[in-house]
């Protein structure tokens, strides 16, 4: 019988495969009965197998080991037959991806790093294209998504729904994932910090409660540290002075011009999750108008003994003196009235 046609070799395998550690198996048959076929990958002679025949076709695994130091990327997976009429045939397989190495990953800065309620997103940057297997947040299963970071990198965003009974503190963040080869890579990350709690303020009352001009000073007190404090003096914003990391100093002016009566100062406070008090206020009573005396008598004269004098005030008054020829005279509350 004559036969001058190569058998043809056929890659039992047509998608791009990947292969970490362990023995790297590449399937293949012919188109005819042939000789042990001699394959080579990355240079390394393989272990080759037969499988079933089917009298025509014969089929067969050529087999590796893959090794951790073992070069990366794409197999080179040469095949050599020849049929018992000493035809040739011989075929280049390269469909296999040698990857040993688990995939590398690191958790991005939080564009904030004290969250309140609401939405919690970690984004990271995983060096290839990976499936992931675990996304938690303080142990609970967290969303996932993915996006090109740009060549072969993957951005995973893991988030979670943050609600005011969440523990509160430093986050535990955690990811699993798997590259195509089956390699895992695992972090936990710990750069988000859950802050539910509402801060208060407080406010030391103004003494005395009525006030002329000069500098009034108000310390304003806040349950944390770190938060941005914002005050308003009848309804103009004020820039209040740092004391201590809690508490801050509103200096407020009076003058003239200042409105008379009651003076409000309104601050509140806003901590770094976005947490906001309810409205502190402390009121002062601005008096800059100068109390008026009338009402003196006509001259009186006297040889000798107490006499009175009486006037009327503009206005209720704290203190008053008064004197005749630099003698200093005493005042009873029966004079000093009311207008």
């Amino acid at each position: 019988m004559i036969d001058t046609v190569a058998p043809t070799v056929v890659n039992g395998v047509m998608v791009t495969t990947y292969q970490r550690v362990g023995n790297l198996d590449v399937p293949f048959w012919t188109t005819e009965k042939v000789t042990t076929p001699t394959v080579t990958i990355n240079g390394r002679s393989a272990v080759v197998s037969a499988g079933a025949s089917s009298g025509v076709t014969e089929s067969y695994v050529a087999s590796v080991a893959i090794a951790t130091g073992d070069s990366q990327g794409t197999a080179s997976v040469q095949v050599s037959v020849s049929d018992w009429a000493g035809n040739f045939g011989a075929l280049g397989i390269s469909n296999y991806v040698i990857d040993t190495v688990s995939p590398t990953m690191s958790a991005n800065s939080p564009s904030r790093s004290v969250v309140s309620t609401g939405n919690l997103s970690l984004d990271w940057t995983v060096g290839e294209w990976v499936d992931v297997d675990l996304a938690q947040v303080n142990g609970s299963d967290a969303q996932v998504s993915t996006s090109s970071a740009g060549g072969n990198m993957i951005r995973v965003t893991t988030s979670k729904m943050i609600t005011a009974g969440e523990t509160q503190g430093l986050v535990s963040n955690r990811l699993r994932v798997r590259d195509r080869a089956g390699n895992v890579s695992e972090q936990t990350a710990s750069v988000i910090s859950i802050d539910t709690v509402i801060p208060t303020v407080s406010m030391v009352a103004v003494t005395p409660s009525i006030r002329s001009t000069g500098l009034m000073t108000v310390t304003v007190n806040s349950s944390e540290s770190g938060t941005t404090m914002v005050a308003t003096w009848n309804g103009t914003p004020v820039t209040l002075r740092s004391i201590s990391t809690t508490a801050m100093a509103a200096d407020l002016m009076v003058t003239g011009a200042t409105p008379q009566g009651p003076s409000t100062l309104n601050v509140k406070v806003t901590d770094a999750a976005g947490n906001s008090s309810t409205v502190a206020t402390v009121v002062a009573t601005v008096d800059t108008i100068a109390p008026v005396i009338s009402g003196f008598p006509s001259p009186q004269r006297r040889a000798a003994g107490p006499f009175t004098i009486g006037v009327t005030m503009s206005e209720s008054i704290a203190t008053a003196t008064a004197s005749i020829n630099g003698r200093g005279l005493t005042i009873s509350a029966s004079i000093v009235t009311g207008k």
